[in-house]
């Protein structure tokens, strides 16, 4: 990647929530438990519900009312809030939506592209940041991937509250960022992770932006000239792509590690070959995609005798495919 984007979020992902109307009130998923409001400003809250439904949004004390158009969108504005919490936020229609664990503070967009999308169990010194990662008022949000030729109305994701079970799929630059602005300012801090390696910037730009300028007009006109073409050209690849990794790459011949007797204590492994975990198969030389046993011989104390025990996978094993 080659650019950085951190940006102050008001709290929204998209224009809208759903063309369609809706009968009970509706949230698109940025708005749900453990998410972080932005303080000191406006906070737009907004969903689908009947067309003239009054909707009631509550938080911190605060409640503000709306009323649904005649296509069953709504929205209201909180606050400004001050940085704290947690908080219920309950939205209350023809039915009640309750989300906790609600937090505010600041908000953050971490975009762009490969750097940004770099996840943390791959970054230097991951096992130790993992495992220090309990920091329950940091909440992180990250954008499932999907491509669409125009803006979409809601996003697919859910917040979660910092912890090594969640940390290790998020951003590396966008948690180690938060990391150092919370030790820092100590209020809380929501991370949304929505990046996409090696996309070009006309990919995040509307097409009005783009053709509005005649230096861009062209990228344009190729893409909507690309796109009569995209279903054969789809087949094509696809193709293509099955008969080169039917002549290039390993092919799986099942797991007969088994049958082998790998598994047996008693296997001789002296022609096994080592390596570092955790890595890439393809970094260790295995270009494959299927099974990879692992063997590692380690002696316990006798007081250790029926204790539950956890295998830490930071070390050095002997593999054979």
């Amino acid at each position: 990647m080659r650019k950085l984007f951190l940006f102050t979020l008001l709290l929204c992902a998209a224009p809208s929530l759903v063309s369609r109307v809706q009968a009970e009130v509706r949230v698109p998923s940025i708005i749900g438990d453990n998410m972080v409001v932005q303080q000191g400003r406006k906070a737009r809250v907004w969903g689908t519900a009947q067309p003239g439904e009054a909707v009631t949004v509550t938080i911190a004390g605060e409640t503000e009312n709306a009323k649904t158009d005649a296509q069953g969108h709504w929205q209201t504005l909180l606050g400004p809030l001050k940085a704290g919490g947690p908080y219920v936020l309950t939205i209350v229609g023809s039915n009640t939506l309750t989300f906790k664990n609600v937090l505010v503070g600041d908000v953050w967009i971490c975009s762009g592209q490969s750097n940004m999308e770099f996840q943390l169990i791959n970054a230097k010194g991951a096992t130790e940041a993992i495992a220090q990662a309990n920091y329950p008022e940091i909440h992180l949000f990250t954008v499932e991937k999907k491509t669409a030729d125009a803006p979409l109305d809601d996003v697919k994701g859910q917040w979660v509250v910092t912890a090594p079970d969640q940390v290790g799929q998020f951003s590396a630059v966008g948690y180690f960022f938060g990391r150092e602005v919370y030790q820092r300012m100590k209020i809380p801090l929501g991370l949304i992770h929505t990046s996409w390696g090696g996309t070009p910037a006309e990919a995040w730009t509307s097409h009005e932006a783009l053709g509005s300028e005649p230096d861009l007009k062209p990228i344009l006109d190729r893409y909507q000239e690309s796109l009569k073409s995209l279903p054969q050209r789809q087949q094509d690849y696809e193709r293509a792509l099955a008969q080169w990794e039917g002549k290039n790459l390993y092919q799986d011949p099942g797991n007969k590690g088994e049958a082998l007797g790998y598994a047996d204590p008693s296997f001789k492994t002296e022609d096994w070959q080592s390596m570092r975990l955790p890595q890439f198969f393809e970094t260790a030389g295995l270009m494959i995609d299927g099974a990879v046993w692992f063997r590692k011989e380690i002696e316990l104390p006798a007081s250790w005798a029926g204790k539950d025990l956890a295998l830490n996978y930071h070390c050095r094993k002997q593999a054979r495919r």
